[in-house]
């Protein structure tokens, strides 16, 4: 979309490190978004917030990865599973400091 903005052309070969700069990636936008999204589901006593560590006991479509936010947040996000999870996520301020407002990079 940056491409058509600037009015840059396919044969102008120009490289993405040039076009879009220090803009973080969609990734790592995603990424951010969903942390806050699980520290703020997880603070609250409501039934959301209890079924964020649920685990579906059901089969993922044949071909299909099984891919539910808990284990994007404990594998691919953070690193941490189970109640170290939840206990980081309880703990508001240390949350948003270390884990979500991480500066992303460009490369993602």
């Amino acid at each position: 979309m940056l491409h058509t903005v600037y009015n840059i052309l396919w044969r102008d070969h120009l490289p993405n490190k040039t076009v879009y700069g220090s803009l973080p990636s969609v990734s790592s936008v995603v990424k951010r978004y969903r942390l806050a999204l699980a520290g703020h589901v997880s603070r609250h006593e409501e039934p959301a917030g209890k079924l964020f560590l649920w685990l579906s006991e059901t089969k993922c479509c044949v071909g299909r990865p099984c891919v539910i936010i808990k284990t994007l947040v404990e594998k691919k996000d953070t690193g941490l599973s189970g109640l170290e999870l939840l206990a980081a996520r309880k703990q508001h301020e240390s949350w948003y400091k270390n884990i979500v407002n991480v500066s992303p990079s460009a490369e993602g």
